[in-house]
């Protein structure tokens, strides 16, 4: 009941996936010149802060309260946190921790933290214009290559999803 809004998000969006298991996207590894692997690209997980529009009672209270911490003009929250009917509006993707941690000690009601898988590049742009990048896919959900690497092998690296089952 404390939470309520939250488990809730969480449910519609575990919805979708309910018996299924997303496929790890793979890793892209360099080699340096003594055949040590070197990871060029990785799976990492960021914090997203998201809202639960109904849950939120006072939504002028709420977006001054939050666009000073979130950056986003109080406008521009009263608009979202308006929009009663919405089950979710994510605020920011692939944030930092400490401010995901901040959000989450404010402890208001309808304002939520989640992490979401997402690529990381450890050697920022080096090589960029070869391991491509990825963006949303249409087919599925989840991400698919876009340009480069990432697009060539995307198959091999996509995956394959699995199916839960029950072992009882």
């Amino acid at each position: 009941l404390v939470k309520g809004g939250y488990y809730l998000a969480r449910a519609g969006s575990q919805y979708l996936s309910s018996d299924l298991a997303a496929a790890n996207r793979g890793i892209i590894y360099f080699t340096d010149k003594n055949g040590k692997q070197l990871p060029a690209v990785l799976n990492k997980d960021y914090p997203i802060i998201y809202a639960v529009p109904k849950d939120i009672e006072d939504s002028q209270e709420a977006a001054h309260a939050l666009s000073p911490i979130l950056g986003i003009p109080v406008e521009e929250l009263e608009a979202i946190f308006s929009k009663k009917d919405r089950q979710y509006e994510i605020l920011l993707k692939k944030t930092s921790t400490e401010l995901a941690e901040e959000i989450e000690n404010l402890g208001m009601e309808g304002i939520y933290t989640e992490t979401i898988p997402g690529r990381f590049y450890p050697r920022g742009e080096l090589a960029s214009h070869l391991l491509g990048f990825v963006g949303p896919s249409k087919e599925e959900l989840g991400e698919s290559g876009r340009y480069g690497i990432e697009k060539f092998y995307n198959e091999v690296l996509a995956g394959t999803e699995g199916k839960l089952e029950d072992n009882q």
